[in-house]
């Protein structure tokens, strides 16, 4: 059976407009919370699992960010 991931938000990127879908996450050694780009190809510091500005875009929106 797949699981199913739970959306929290959609949010945009204050420096390169990506659209960022919010999920929690429980995965050992990975932050309780993860994203997604709807459109990656707008990424100014690809990978979009590291870019230094998703992670501070996620961190702004979300106090209990722990990456």
């Amino acid at each position: 059976m797949r699981s199913v991931i739970t959306k929290m938000a959609t949010i945009e990127c204050s420096t390169c407009s990506t659209l960022l879908e919010i999920y929690p996450q429980d995965a050992p050694g990975e932050p309780n919370l993860g994203w997604t780009a709807l459109d990656e190809d707008l990424c100014k510091a690809p990978p979009i699992k590291r870019c230094p500005h998703a992670r501070a875009e996620v961190k702004r929106r979300f106090a209990e960010y722990d990456g």
